[in-house]
């Protein structure tokens, strides 16, 4: 059977109500408040200061000291480094100088180096006589005479009344004007044996034909001007408009023969370099480009190349030359004459050209 008396409950129920919820938990008694903060509660270290108020703070004066002390130290960082730069920067400015003093005395060893380099015929040749048309003594702008700039002084000096003036060319070059009325002698016949007698010489000319030639012209000359007689001739020699050029004989008076002689039948009208170089009668080793030549007893060499060479065929005189070195021309412009008792090694001839090319302006040489 079923038991239908209630079941006892601890709960009130109120039908129809919603249920209460349980009763919380009285509130416990507040922690009393500190009176006083000491700084140990308040920071683990000694860094701040607190007032007893609370409200006011302050680096510890122990760590006053030191932030003191560190910024005297970093002011004399700074000072030490301020002065540092200022050594620094005098550093820079010495070594700055010490440049500028380098690159000034490479300036003048290039310069040196450079001059060393260039050709200097008074130092790489000290030929015997050598004269130019700057180098003149000059009166009413007619020349007197050409002075020797060789180691043996034999000036040039005018014959007769006439006398030739100087031209300046289009590249504002010095020349000496010759006409047919001009010529200047130097020194005495007995001065210019060494022309004509077998001994080593050299010659070298830098002139200009403006025009081509219609006869035959002497330049230099120790024969008086006669095939007969003892003596040496440099001539622009005249044969036809097409067969014209520079011409050295060494004379003997012997049946009016030549003992040697060199030619190039090619004309010009441009501003020339001739060089005429004898070995002498012993026939010693000569050097013409880069070879080692045994039988050539002269050489000549015409704008920086070799047109010529001949062995001797007739005994030299020994006699003194018919008359001293003379100077002359019809219509040629004379820029510079060496004579020299010695003949050129193949540098020293090579070397002139140079020279007298950059001096005169010399184009394609």
């Amino acid at each position: 059977m079923t038991d239908d008396k209630p079941k006892a409950s601890t709960a009130l129920v109120v039908r129809g109500a919603p249920a209460l919820a349980a009763r919380a938990a009285p509130l416990a008694a507040p922690t009393p408040l500190t009176t006083t903060i000491e700084l140990a509660d308040a920071f683990d270290d000694t860094s701040l200061e607190m007032n007893v108020g609370g409200d006011k703070f302050r680096v510890a004066s122990t760590l006053q000291s030191t932030i003191a002390t560190a910024a005297e130290e970093a002011t004399d960082a700074l000072a030490a480094a301020g002065a540092a730069q200022t050594t620094a920067d005098a550093a820079a400015s010495a070594a700055s100088d010490a440049q500028a003093d380098a690159d000034a005395a490479q300036a003048t060893a290039n310069a040196a180096l450079s001059a060393a380099t260039v050709f200097d015929p008074d130092i790489e040749i000290d030929p015997l006589h050598w004269w130019r048309a700057t180098d003149v003594t000059e009166s009413g702008g007619l020349v007197d005479s050409l002075n020797d700039l060789g180691s043996l002084a034999k000036n040039f000096a005018q014959v007769g009344a006439a006398r030739a003036p100087l031209g300046t060319d289009v590249n504002g070059k010095v020349y000496l004007d010759l006409t047919a009325a001009d010529s200047y002698l130097a020194g005495v016949a007995a001065d210019w044996a060494f022309l004509n007698n077998g001994e080593p010489f050299t010659i070298a000319i830098v002139y200009h034909r403006p025009t081509l030639l219609t006869a035959t012209e002497t330049l230099l000359q120790t024969g008086a001007g006669l095939s007969a007689n003892t003596g040496i001739s440099v001539s622009l020699v005249y044969s036809t408009a097409a067969l014209q050029g520079p011409v050295c004989w060494v004379q003997r008076a012997s049946g009016g023969t030549s003992a040697i002689g060199v030619s190039h039948s090619v004309p010009s009208t441009v501003i020339e370099t001739l060089i005429i170089q004898n070995n002498g009668s012993a026939q010693t080793a000569l050097t013409v480009n880069g070879f080692v030549q045994t039988s050539p007893d002269m050489v000549m060499r015409r704008r920086g190349r070799e047109v010529s060479r001949a062995t001797r065929s007739q005994t030299h005189s020994t006699a003194n030359p018919a008359n001293a070195l003379t100077l002359a021309g019809i219509t040629t412009r004379i820029y510079e004459v060496v004579v020299d008792n010695k003949p050129w090694s193949e540098r020293q001839a090579l070397g002139w050209e140079d020279y007298a090319r950059s001096r005169y302006a010399i184009a394609g040489l």
